[in-house]
């Protein structure tokens, strides 16, 4: 799927079942797969733990982003299948005791509009610059609002 960016409505829809493509990613020799929680983010809590265990079944190490803003939230993403999960900006105040617990299972995931980070359902900007400090994560995963790229800042 493709998101408008800065919106949670699909510009478009590219395969019904994410367990095929995962497969066919695995199947043409993928390292790892991203996976969005899409209704968690916008739930604030993991909606897709049996999707997630699903796609780790596949055999690729998995990176799951969304919904987390709890330690129970990261615990559950991990319990289900993910191989690392990615911490937004909604969640930067469990960063430190999570990687503490969970080492390099755990990197920060920060939406950027015009390198300023955004925050908020309106992703407006929050006037901070990026920055490559992942508190003692696996590292910072960047993504571009205003763009369709997603880049690793810095890793661990």
């Amino acid at each position: 799927m493709r998101l408008v960016p800065g919106h949670a409505q699909p510009q478009a829809v590219y395969a019904a079942d994410p367990v095929e493509v995962a497969a066919r990613w695995a199947h043409q020799g993928a390292r790892w797969l991203h996976v969005v929680d899409l209704e968690g983010t916008l739930t604030g809590h993991p909606v897709q733990l049996g999707l997630i265990r699903s796609i780790a079944a596949v055999g690729v190490p998995i990176q799951v982003d969304g919904g987390v803003r709890a330690v129970n939230h990261l615990e559950e993403v991990l319990d289900a299948g993910g191989a690392r999960v990615l911490l937004g900006i909604d969640a930067l105040a469990i960063v430190e005791e999570a990687s503490r617990q969970f080492g390099e299972r755990v990197a920060v995931s920060l939406g950027v509009r015009d390198g300023r980070v955004a925050v908020g359902e309106d992703r407006t900007t929050n006037g901070s610059g990026v920055t490559s400090d992942g508190h003692g994560t696996q590292g910072v995963l960047q993504s571009s609002i205003n763009q369709r790229e997603v880049e690793l800042v810095c890793a661990a």
